[in-house]
């Protein structure tokens, strides 16, 4: 029986056998069980080379060169939500190269081009922007100390059975947040259970479930049994700045004369900014929370809601305020554009 591949020991014995002791390769080829071709082949080489170890060999060459390598990242660009099997059709379209769909898959990664879902920013206007512009440089001055004065507030609405969509697509690991690596949305919610909470350097320390959605009335008497107590919590409201978003509830007539009344110091915040909001962030902290339990009634969310927002860790909530001069930083380099928050 011929064996098919010598093993480095077998062409060490081979090249003594033939260079000392003087037997031929037929000889050899049947002492070692290997046909005579490849016994030559390795005396030949180790006395041209002086060595016994096979040529490199560069395997299968690549069935696309660089250049087409770049069309398939510009069909990419072109397109982030294109499959691997639609991206080797259009490859082959542009560029006439039949890969398949694994093989773009391959030249992808070489690239650090993933399939990865896309972050969920709003949409925002010129105007929006320029907005968001203006706010970030009247507050760039403010250091962490002018933002632990403020207490944000926001509210959520959230289901029993919270399951988020996903949307996959193409991007190398710093294009997260290009504007076509984003799934652009308008805001809005529903849910079974409304959330309001404020959020002050102190923590988290009071919050409101209500059911529906928010009217000018009902954010009153929250406004009445929550920010309140909070102000004073905080060291009251003549030291301190309160922040709520746009929302219609917010700019009603009756709310606004409310805190002209109340003497409250309210910080114009631009619209379409929850990326500057840092209480947003609790939101995605609450979200995991509440996934780990899995609740399975609107009574237990509630119940679950209300176990963590009493006890969320004064370090989160201090690192998330103590971020708003970096959040500010960032809008203003993107001039007025989404940030990464």
């Amino acid at each position: 029986m011929v064996a098919n591949r010598m093993t480095a020991n077998a062409r060490a014995v081979a090249v003594f056998m033939h260079f000392d002791s003087g037997l031929n390769y037929n000889q050899i080829a049947t002492e070692l069980g290997f046909h005579p071709s490849s016994i030559k082949n390795c005396c030949v080489r180790f006395q041209s080379n002086g060595t016994i170890t096979d040529r490199y060999r560069s395997g299968r060459p690549k069935i696309s060169t660089a250049r087409d390598d770049r069309n398939l990242i510009r069909l990419v660009r072109q397109n982030r939500k294109l499959s691997s099997e639609k991206l080797a059709v259009a490859w082959k379209l542009s560029g006439n190269k039949n890969a398949s769909p694994s093989t773009v898959r391959s030249r992808l990664q070489d690239e650090r081009y993933d399939w990865k879902a896309a972050a969920k920013k709003p949409r925002l206007s010129i105007k929006q922007k320029k907005d968001r512009m203006a706010f970030c440089k009247e507050h760039k001055s403010w250091g962490p100390d002018k933002w632990r004065s403020v207490v944000f507030s926001d509210e959520m609405n959230i289901e029993v059975d919270n399951r988020k969509g996903r949307v996959m697509l193409r991007r190398m690991a710093h294009e997260k947040y290009n504007d076509d690596c984003i799934l652009k949305r308008t805001r809005q919610g529903s849910g079974s259970i409304g959330i309001w909470a404020c959020m002050h350097y102190s923590g988290v320390k009071f919050f409101k479930i209500f059911d529906g959605r928010l009217n000018a009335v009902r954010y009153i008497e929250i406004l009445e049994d929550c920010l309140q107590p909070q102000l004073d919590f905080a060291g009251g409201k003549e030291h301190t700045i309160f922040q709520q978003d746009n929302a219609p509830c917010h700019r009603a007539n009756v709310c606004i004369e409310w805190f002209s009344e109340q003497e409250i110091n309210i910080l114009k915040w631009p619209a379409n900014s929850p990326d500057l909001n840092c209480i947003e962030n609790l939101w995605s902290w609450l979200d995991k929370q509440i996934a780990t339990e899995e609740p399975r009634s609107k009574d237990h969310l509630i119940e679950i809601v209300t176990k963590h927002l009493n006890n969320v860790p004064i370090d989160i909530v201090k690192n998330l305020i103590d971020s708003m001069p970096r959040r500010i930083i960032e809008c203003i380099k993107n001039s007025g554009g989404i940030t990464s928050y």
